[in-house]
């Protein structure tokens, strides 16, 4: 029987127990009411790191959204407001950075996938500059047709004598 390869088949390389084991973290990590209280959200964030810490548990941005029971758009909706609110997620968002960075940089992740969540979740894009340096002889909007064609003739070697470059009107 062939092997699907529908993305819902796919499990994940892990041993026995594994997959037991990190459902019952997450449900320990899950199992907090939603609060905006900026107190208890230090608090609770201290807590996620130290749980992750005593559990081998790599911390991610997701992770953190579900200790505090609530989505990585509203982390990002308190990061952006500011405040005590706002400065808590922002310093648990540069700890987990800090830790893909390490790791990527050390081979201990996968640099591919540190830069797709560094990518998503901290604003990292990839920046490519063009820059076209004047030169004598260049194309310019403001050349004659005459002038455009003497730069062709003049750029675009032929090998054939019989071949020329013409402006059509």
């Amino acid at each position: 029987m062939r092997k699907s390869n529908f993305p819902t088949t796919v499990q994940p390389n892990v041993g026995p127990g594994e997959i037991g084991a990190k459902i019952d973290l997450y449900a320990q990590i899950a199992d907090w009411e939603f609060t905006s209280d900026p107190v208890k959200v230090e608090k609770r964030v201290k807590w996620f790191f130290q749980k992750c810490a005593d559990c081998d548990q790599r911390p991610s941005v997701e992770l953190l959204a579900t200790a505090l029971n609530t989505s990585r758009q509203t982390l990002w909706n308190w990061e952006q407001k500011g405040g005590r609110l706002g400065n808590a997620i922002s310093q648990a968002k540069r700890m987990i950075n800090a830790l893909l960075t390490e790791w990527g940089s050390t081979g201990k992740m996968n640099a591919i996938y540190v830069i797709w969540l560094q990518k998503n979740n901290y604003g990292y894009q990839d920046n490519i500059s063009i820059q076209v340096a004047d030169r004598p002889g260049m194309l310019t909007a403001n050349m004659s047709p005459d002038q455009i064609q003497e730069a062709i003739a003049r750029d675009i070697p032929v090998d054939d004598e019989d071949m020329t470059a013409t402006i059509l009107d």
